[in-house]
């Protein structure tokens, strides 16, 4: 019968990188999908603003709001403290960066449910009514330590508000997500707690760090086996490890030790380049940011020309003799 309705419940986890994010569904029945983009697994971190319009897509003098992770963490940390929490995350829906990655969010969603009704075969032409379950990792961990506790417990609070704020971005009646929309649905939140309460799974939207997130994967895989293990992640924005027993069956396992340090490729990049601004304008030297491409249309963090000169630009002088002189003393 093509005409009745299926109500299908669905997980759809995010993996919110620094250069790029990658989107998978579980359906329990039938497994894990990858969502494609434009025969892509990956979502450059990057979302194009033109008027009050936002897309992932980039058009004709749009504007590009690139490192929105980066920013969003940035942010999150900046805000005053996590005594409050209801005053904290109104403090949060009024800040840029979080307006900025809630709208990213929401399209990747946009996206995915899009995927899975048009263009994923198990499920497009059927009548199906989706019921999302929603995960986004975190950079951060447990910990016994007050200061890094605080720290853990902020970065889950906001991501837990972010993939909420996203989702009811991704279903309103217009496609299109304007800043208008997003005050809406944030004044609708504050107005109305009992907007996120879903009785069949009260904890639909949840935010898991993102180490452990790697780990419960790679137990669950058929090439794990017993042992010890250290598994390191160096990523654009931090650099991730958590050491680890595997046992013999499936889902048992011991952490010894996990650790999460901001030291990322990308922020390596970013700190290398405001150090040599600070030493050398300390020089009284004449030099201006100039900013560098990614070649890929990402904030990876492969770069055209990796190396001081392309950092800078130099009013009168040529730049070229001094950035060398300076780098032999370094």
């Amino acid at each position: 019968d093509t005409t009745r309705t299926e109500a299908l419940t669905l997980t759809l986890g995010i993996d919110f990188g620094t250069s790029n994010s990658k989107i998978m569904v579980n359906d329990d029945a039938m497994g894990f999908f990858a969502v494609e983009n434009d025969k892509s697994f990956l979502f450059p971190c990057t979302i194009y603003q033109k008027g009050d319009e936002y897309t992932l897509l980039k058009g004709q003098s749009s504007v590009a709001h690139k490192d929105v992770k980066l920013r969003l963490i940035d942010r999150i940390h900046s805000l005053p403290e996590f005594s409050d929490p209801d005053e904290f995350l109104i403090k949060l829906e009024n800040a840029e960066e979080f307006k900025i990655a809630s709208i990213y969010i929401s399209k990747l969603i946009q996206h995915t449910i899009n995927w899975c009704e048009k263009e994923n075969e198990a499920y497009s032409g059927q009548n199906i009514f989706f019921q999302w379950d929603v995960i986004i990792g975190f950079p951060s961990i447990p910990a016994h330590d007050e200061h890094q506790k605080q720290a853990y417990e902020r970065l889950k609070s906001s991501f837990e508000h972010l993939i909420a704020v996203s989702f009811y971005l991704s279903q309103a009646n217009d496609s299109k997500i304007t800043d208008e929309i997003y005050s809406q649905v944030c004044k609708a939140r504050s107005l109305d707690t009992s907007i996120d309460a879903r009785t069949d799974n009260p904890n639909w939207n949840t935010a898991y760090p993102e180490i452990l997130a790697q780990l419960c994967t790679i137990v669950q895989t058929d090439f794990a086996i017993e042992g010890k293990y250290i598994l390191v992640d160096i990523g654009a924005g931090t650099l991730d490890t958590i050491t680890f027993y595997n046992g013999i069956g499936k889902n048992t396992f011991s952490v010894y030790q996990a650790a999460v340090a901001s030291i990322g490729a990308h922020k390596l990049h970013l700190f290398r380049k405001d150090r040599l601004t600070e030493i050398l304008l300390k020089e009284g030297k004449d030099y201006r940011f100039q900013g560098v491409e990614p070649e890929d249309n990402s904030d990876g963090s492969v770069f055209k020309n990796n190396n001081y000169t392309s950092y800078y630009s130099k009013n009168l002088k040529s730049v070229r003799d001094d950035i060398n002189e300076f780098s032999q003393n370094l």
